[in-house]
């Protein structure tokens, strides 16, 4: 932020009053404010189009968010979006909503004004009276969608925003940036996770096969977006999602990937292959978190369980060429990996299911890191790729920013305790 700049926050709460079952209607609440809430019990575990999952105690849990309506944006329209969030029966959650100025924000500020939510219907159906009653018999606690709008403002200062949520008054959870052009704002959105420590006792077994215990408990990327527009692409030819836990030696990654044609071709021995260039998983760790692009590292690997791995001092840099190298190819990250193949790999005339992976990447090989192994509440920033032919699909979509490299659109993860 520029000197002589004052930071000035907009507040806008959401008031979500506990019930000890979940005989929800389609109805309207207002809280203090006159902010509108329009809740729904759901049956299942939901799918937000923009999965967090992350935890506030005994608050419960925010599982991710949809933001609703044309991107970009303009001033003086709705700003929509439904939190879906998992809460302990009877508990009382306040949500509060916050757009703060930031980046290259223009000093003056906004407020929103908030506007009435329309319920979805009348009431409940029968259907969904019913489902209500199975949701209420879950042990752990419901699973509730809450859905919200504010008006961004006429005539709204060029700059970026930032929109994030918290709890109780809790560390606030960022859900996007409103970068604000003129009278046209944008949408983005950097997914965050909680990463969890796996428990006494746990064991990875590497087989590429993710059915030890602890994946249960691992945090989960959903499935991976478009690498530019951020949206879902199905038409893309891999698809996949990962999960993620560490310990005390290292990163444990696993991932499972759509592949109906799965791609090796390189010699059994190869030493940093291109694997891009073909079928593969990538993951690139940002161990200081800031997204300032410097100091990271790649590692990729692919079906025949080859790997490429390197270290980068700042955006691609060093490069040697077209043909690389490309960073540090001398370090060595140590990982260690597993492959399973649903499918059989360089023969294109049947059709595959796919490949799944595990693998794990010890602490003491990431000597840029501040703290490694990290401790419960440090923030990293992390990337996953399933690629073929040098495109892919993304945890954190890029957004047309760069390359791959660009860590400030990296994902967020926060290192937390065993669960």
């Amino acid at each position: 932020m520029r000197a002589g700049r004052t930071p000035i926050t907009v507040v806008m709460l959401l008031a979500v009053a506990g019930a000890t079952s979940c005989h929800c209607s389609h109805r309207t609440e207002k809280a203090t404010e006159s902010v509108a809430v329009n809740r729904e019990c759901l049956h299942q575990r939901p799918l937000p189009e923009r999965p967090l999952e992350v935890s506030r105690g005994g608050l419960g849990r925010l599982l991710g968010f949809d933001l609703h309506g044309g991107v970009p944006l303009r001033a003086g329209q709705r700003l929509e979006l439904t939190l879906y969030w998992e809460a302990p029966k009877g508990a009382a959650i306040t949500p509060l909503l916050r757009l703060t100025p930031s980046g290259e924000a223009a000093p003056q500020s906004w407020s929103l004004a908030v506007v009435e939510q329309h319920p979805s219907g009348a009431g409940p159906s029968a259907e969904t009276a019913s489902s209500c009653e199975v949701v209420a018999s879950r042990p752990t606690g419901v699973w509730r969608a809450q859905r919200l709008n504010a008006v961004l403002p006429a005539g709204m200062a060029v700059g970026q925003y930032d929109l994030d949520v918290s709890f109780a008054g809790g560390e606030p959870i960022q859900l996007a940036t409103v970068a604000v052009a003129g009278d046209r704002p944008r949408v983005e959105f950097v997914p965050e996770l909680e990463v969890p420590h796996t428990a006494p006792g746990d064991h990875l077994i590497l087989d590429g096969v993710l059915d030890e215990p602890f994946w249960r408990r691992a945090a989960g990327t959903g499935a991976f977006r478009d690498v530019t527009r951020g949206g879902a692409n199905d038409s893309f030819p891999v698809q996949g999602w990962a999960a993620l836990c560490w310990d005390d030696e290292g990163l444990i990654v696993g991932a499972v990937l759509r592949d109906a044609d799965l791609r090796g071709g390189f010699p059994v021995d190869a030493v940093d292959p291109h694997l891009w260039t073909r079928d593969a998983f990538e993951v690139m760790l940002d161990p200081d978190g800031d997204g300032d692009g410097l100091d990271y590292y790649e590692l990729q690997l692919n079906p025949q369980n080859l790997h490429f791995d390197s270290f980068f001092d700042s955006y691609n840099q060093p490069r040697g060429g077209p043909e690389g190298p490309f960073g540090h190819q001398d370090w060595q990250s140590g990982v260690r990996s597993a492959t399973k193949l649903t499918g059989t790999l360089d023969v294109s005339a049947d059709r595959d299911e796919g490949w799944s992976l595990e693998m794990k990447i010890p602490w003491a090989r990431l000597t840029r890191a501040h703290r490694a192994p990290p401790q419960p509440g440090d923030r990293w920033r992390l990337n996953l790729y399933a690629m073929q032919d040098n495109s892919g699909v993304a945890w954190s979509p890029i957004l047309g920013r760069g390359n791959f490299h660009r860590t400030s659109r990296f994902g967020r993860v926060i290192w937390t305790a065993t669960p």
